[in-house]
């Protein structure tokens, strides 16, 4: 028989519409340095990280800072999608599985309890291959965080009102594996947009990201 292809699921259309959520547990600081969890969530529309970050292990709480990290920057998702780790789902025994079901009580995890107030769906993946995007993503960062990194010709702006905040207007930053930078300069001089943009976690309007 031939081989059978798995069809890639389609894009969601909007913004915000579905939010695809991770850890990548790496050596992310070196290969004699000790693992660690990058949480992370990637827009299914966009391709855009609206939040990620470090800890030390997969956790609810890891998850939870997750969560307070996009909606600080992009407000409440529509939906997330998840793969089916204890974090989302109750991995119980059987015993107090039917005691639930008896007493008409759902199984439900502390994070599936935040999500239900806050009004957001949770989608489970029923594979690993459904989580196609969210594990490129993890491969592209493995990739780039411990080799160079070289942003040219950056150009950010933000919309205020009717008119444009130019923040960053052709910057330039290249570091090499090993190297320790500080970036300073006074408040509002685009440090956190140049920082967010070189870590992926935001598109420049024009220049390039190596």
């Amino acid at each position: 028989d031939a081989p059978r292809h798995r069809l890639r699921r389609p894009r969601r259309e909007h913004e915000g519409e579905l939010l695809q959520i991770d850890a990548s547990i790496h050596r992310w600081f070196g290969d004699d340095q000790a693992f660690s969890a990058l949480v992370g969530a990637i827009d299914d529309a966009t391709g855009d990280v609206p939040f990620a970050a470090f800890f030390p292990q997969e956790t609810s709480e890891a998850y939870f800072h997750l969560v307070a990290g996009i909606l600080q920057r992009r407000g409440i998702p529509r939906a997330f999608y998840t793969d089916r780790d204890s974090v989302f789902v109750v991995n119980t025994s059987n015993v107090r599985r039917d005691l639930a079901r008896a007493d008409h009580r759902p199984l439900v995890t502390q994070f599936g309890r935040a999500l239900k107030q806050l009004g957001v769906e949770w989608i489970p993946a029923n594979s690993p291959q459904a989580k196609g995007r969210i594990e490129r993503l993890w491969r592209t960062f493995q990739d780039r965080l411990l080799n160079e990194l070289k942003l040219e010709n950056i150009r950010r702006v933000f919309r205020q009102g009717k008119e444009d905040l130019e923040v960053l207007t052709g910057a330039n930053l290249e570091i090499r594996a090993g190297e320790i930078v500080a970036l300073v300069g006074p408040s509002g001089a685009g440090k956190s947009t140049l920082l967010h943009i070189a870590g992926l976690l935001e598109r420049p309007d024009s220049g390039e990201v190596h």
